[in-house]
This record gives structure tokens, sequence and C-alpha cells, in this order.
């Protein structure tokens, strides 16, 4: 451990030319969280930070899982143990699609309003590019990239 209680964070690369790996630990103790539509009460989404800096959510979008950057693994941490919806969007808002900064509301799957972009090119018609979400008020952002 280090001063502070935090896990040492250990980066080596390992594997062959062209693949590199690591091995890192950003915290000492995993961190969960459950958040609630202001609305309705309903589970919003499961955020979930393992301590080799793994983040899962699920939300209204799915069940996303993603490799977090050791620079931004406390951050992250601290966000979720707080249930601090708001430094989470501060910190990615793809990472909190289910928050409204400009009601500083969090909302279900039932209260957004889901716009999928899908763009064309010669070869390639039809294929996923972003969705925008709408809360209850009308507030439209980027839900997904």
């Amino acid at each position: 451990m280090v001063p502070g209680g935090t896990a040492a964070r250990l980066s080596f690369p390992v594997g062959g030319p062209g693949r590199v790996l690591y091995n890192c630990t950003c915290m000492d103790a995993p961190a969960h969280a459950e958040v609630r539509c202001a609305l309705c009460g309903a589970l919003a989404a499961t955020l979930d930070l393992s301590v080799d800096g793994v983040y899962e959510h699920a939300h209204y979008m799915g069940d996303i899982t993603e490799r977090v950057p050791m620079a931004e693994c406390d951050a992250l941490a601290a966000a979720i143990r707080a249930a601090d919806i708001a430094a989470l969007y501060r910190l990615n808002p793809l990472w909190a699609p289910f928050y409204c900064p400009e009601c500083d509301r969090v909302y279900c799957r039932d209260h957004w309003r889901v716009e999928l972009s899908f763009e064309d090119e010669p070869g390639l018609p039809g294929w996923y590019d972003c969705a925008h979400g709408s809360c209850p008020a009308g507030h439209r952002r980027l839900i997904d990239d």
C-alpha cells in the first residue's frame, strides 16, 4: 500500500511485438452504485468499477464494459462510491447517459426519448453512428458515440 491507503499502481508491458497488455491495480476495493430515476424511483443504472480498472455500467443503452485509464480510476471510484452522478458526467459524459446535466437529475429508460443516428457511405449503407437522448424536460444531449 502507498500512503493514503490506495493500492500501488503497477503498469508493465507483457506480450510480443505489437501486443502490449497492462496489469494494473487502480484502487484497493471495487466501487458499486445503483442509481434511481428521479421521477418514478425505478433503477436507472448499475455502476461497477473493479480494482483492475474495468468499468461496467448497465442502463437503458445496454450493458457496457470498458477499461478505464489509470489516471481516472480514483476519481471514477470516488464518484461511484458517492453516487455523485454529476461528477461521473464531468469525468466522461458517455459514462452517464441516464443523467441530464441541465436538470441535474437521473432518469430511467421510460423517461428518455432516444434518437439513433445512422450514416450512409458508399459500400456502407445505414451504419450506426451515435445516439442522442432527450430528458422529460426536453434537454437533448449525446448519450452514445
